[in-house]
C-alpha cells in the first residue's frame, strides 16, 4: 500500500508541469488517475463508489482521445465536444471529465479528512460522500451509496491494518496524496468554470 500511495502521489504532482495557459496533458493525466488504482483497491469496497466511476470515466476518456489524436489537452478535448454539440452525450469527454472530477473529489476529500483526525472513519467517509458525491446522485445511486457506506471499517486501526502502514506514515501519505489530487482538480475545474459549467 505504501507503494501505491507513494507512487499515484509522485503522478499527481507531476501534472504540475502543465503547459503555460494550464493545458492538463491527456496521456499524463490519464495515466497519473490510473496510477491510483492500487491505492483506493486496497481499501476494499469502502471505494468502491467512487472506484467504478472512475475506472468507467476514464475509459471513456481514453477511447475519446484515441478519437481526436491531434487534441492533447483535456481543454482541447472539452473544446471539441463543444464545438460539435456533444457535451450532453454521456460517453463525451465533457461528460465523463466532469464525473471522474466529481469521483477524484470524493477520494481527496475522504483521505484529506482521515489524515486530520476529525472524525471516526465511518463520520468521515459519510461527510465526504455528502460533500462530494451525494449532490451529483441521483436518488437510486444515493439509495446504493447508502448502502456500500454501511460496510466502512468502523476504526481507524482497521483501516492501518489494510494500509500496512504505522499510524503517522500512512496519514502522512494521505495527507500528501490529497494535496496533490487537489491541484490537479483545480486545474481540470478550470475548464468548466471558464465555460459556465459545474465545477469538479
Amino acid at each position: 500500500m505504501e507503494s501505491a500511495l507513494a507512487s499515484s502521489t509522485r503522478g499527481l504532482k507531476s501534472l504540475l508541469r502543465v503547459g503555460k495557459r494550464g493545458e492538463v496533458p491527456v496521456d499524463e493525466y490519464l495515466a497519473a488517475v490510473e496510477s491510483l488504482a492500487p491505492a483506493y483497491e486496497a481499501l476494499g469496497v469502502m471505494f468502491s463508489i467512487a472506484s467504478n466511476e472512475i475506472t468507467r470515466n476514464v475509459r471513456k476518456l481514453r477511447v475519446n482521445a484515441k478519437r481526436n489524436p491531434r487534441a492533447t489537452s483535456l481543454q482541447e478535448l472539452v473544446e471539441a465536444d463543444l464545438r460539435n454539440g456533444l457535451h450532453e452525450n454521456p460517453d463525451s469527454t465533457y461528460v465523463a471529465l466532469r464525473w471522474l472530477g466529481f469521483s477524484l473529489h470524493f477520494v481527496e476529500s475522504l483521505f484529506e479528512r482521515i489524515s486530520s483526525g476529525e472524525c471516526a472513519l465511518a463520520k468521515c467517509t459519510e461527510r465526504a460522500y455528502n460533500d462530494t458525491l451525494r449532490p451529483h446522485h441521483g436518488h437510486a445511486l444515493q439509495l446504493i451509496s447508502k448502502s456500500v457506506l454501511r460496510v466502512v471499517p468502523v476504526s481507524r486501526d482497521s483501516m492501518l491494518e489494510r494500509i500496512g502502514l504505522e499510524e503517522a506514515r500512512a496519514m502522512r501519505l494521505l495527507s500528501e496524496w490529497a494535496n496533490a489530487a487537489k491541484r490537479v482538480r483545480s486545474l481540470v475545474g478550470a475548464v468548466y468554470s471558464t465555460r459556465g459549467g459545474i465545477a469538479v
